[in-house]
């Protein structure tokens, strides 16, 4: 039970991390949703190499429209062995856990086989051929990737062989349909500092009239000081408007002032607020459905960083379970 009294419907379990893959364009099993910043991965690797346990934190997303997974629990929940009941601390909730039965671990099991079939990705995607595409990675993934770097370490150091028997091979999550209706996407703007906002707005008209993708038409407002606009981006290269913004902020910082930087603002008033600087020009625009994720991903490989947030900080996953990784 969140905060504001909603409820988020999970499942606790181990995935291997031999279908996961983080690196955008993958074809994997399981897929990072946003792209994956390497300079972050070490000091997590650092931690997790040698640690006894894991405690999760990792959420993982499943396109179930039906509510065919998870759902079908919450009927005979009170049915099963409680593993906790108690509040969460700085008004973040309840948490509530049962242990599935073996049973119930099967059923699980074989609903989360059907979503992945050839015949279902491609009534969902519309799209023969699809790589299955089962768990993208909504929240945590660099931690998966430090997983991910900490389980090939082991399996280099002990052979293939050991290594499939390995606790490390596997990594724990939570497992959460896409369409828990607690559920939302809220985007997340650009605001570039230390630039004049005259000369970040002509280099981006400049790029957007270079662009020749095939991509619904967009637009992008900006904001600068008491002065507004809209661009109008006819021809993408990328599904989303986040996307292009993004593409064009990674090439102009390359060549930007020195001490110039981008910032990630959650809500619209806060960034028109730090827009107002001399300095600063803010990039706001339309937030990526929920249901486009999983055809985004599969179409765009893994979405720029930043690209969404699921709720607020005090929603997110508990440190709570915890597994032997040795």
């Amino acid at each position: 039970t969140l905060g504001g009294g909603e409820t988020r419907l999970g499942i606790v379990g181990a995935v291997d991390l031999m279908t996961y893959d983080y690196r955008k364009g993958a074809d994997s099993l399981i897929r990072a949703t946003e792209a994956t910043v390497a300079e972050r991965i070490p000091a997590r690797t650092t931690i997790r190499r040698d640690a006894p346990v894991e405690l999760p934190h990792v959420m993982m997303l499943i396109d179930d429209r039906q509510k065919t997974v998870i759902e079908p629990l919450t009927v005979i929940k009170d049915t099963l062995a409680p593993a906790y009941d108690h509040d969460l601390m700085q008004n973040s909730g309840h948490l509530k856990g049962y242990f599935l039965t073996p049973a119930l671990m099967e059923q699980v099991d074989a609903a989360l086989a059907a979503l992945i079939t050839p015949e279902a990705m491609a009534e969902r995607y519309g799209r023969e051929g699809l790589a299955p595409l089962l768990f993208a990675v909504g929240d945590g993934n660099h931690s998966l990737a430090a997983a991910k770097t900490c389980f090939e370490e082991v399996r280099a150091a002990i052979g293939d062989e050991a290594a499939m028997t390995h606790p490390a091979r596997y990594a724990l999550c939570e497992v959460v349909n896409l369409y828990d209706e607690s559920l939302r996407f809220e985007p997340i703007y650009r605001v570039v500092f230390g630039i004049d906002p005259d000369h970040v707005l002509t280099a981006f008209e400049s790029y957007i009239a270079g662009l020749n993708g095939e991509a619904s038409p967009q637009t992008v407002e900006w904001v600068s000081g008491s002065h507004s606009g809209t661009l109008h981006i006819p021809a993408p290269a990328v599904a989303l408007p986040v996307g292009t913004v993004q593409d064009f902020l990674d090439e102009y910082m390359k060549t930007a002032p020195e001490g110039a930087y981008v910032d990630y603002i959650h809500g619209r008033t806060p960034t028109i607020a730090l827009a107002g600087r001399p300095d600063a020009i803010g990039f706001l625009f339309d937030g990526m459905a929920k249901e486009e994720l999983f055809s985004t991903v599969i179409s765009d490989g893994a979405l720029p960083r930043k690209t969404f947030s699921m709720g607020h900080a005090e929603d997110k996953r508990f440190y709570t379970e915890a597994r032997r990784i040795k």
